[in-house]
């Protein structure tokens, strides 16, 4: 099966503390490829962190970004590239958002696993 037809997506809100994105960490079997960030900006203006949690729940950010009152943001702008993840999780990983004013940000991750060989 190609990368394409594997694609799947996850939508949730950000909040104020970081909380993680899976509701499982990758299985130590598999990598997960992060495509694309589909942002969905409410009512209010507020700033967007996106953080890989690592095997030890330590918290490295990776994306950190201002997000206008009832904008539309993706990351990368266009269609998403299987061949060209922005992210990869490694078995026991996972993300984690969170939004610096407790606005309720909607985040949707495009994203493909792979079960390693």
């Amino acid at each position: 099966m190609s990368a394409k037809d594997k694609i799947k997506f996850v939508k949730k809100n950000a909040s104020s503390d970081y909380a993680n994105f899976f509701s499982d960490d990758v299985s130590d079997d598999r990598r997960r490829y992060i495509l694309k960030f589909m942002i969905k900006g409410t009512g209010s203006a507020d700033t967007l962190t996106i953080a890989k949690v690592e095997r030890d729940d330590s918290q490295t950010e990776f994306f950190d970004k201002y997000v206008n009152a009832n904008t539309n943001i993706e990351v990368p702008a266009g269609a998403p590239d299987p061949e060209k993840p922005l992210l990869v999780l490694e078995g026991g990983t996972n993300l984690a958002l969170k939004s610096s004013g407790g606005q309720a940000i909607s985040v949707t991750v495009i994203y493909y696993d792979n079960e390693i060989a």
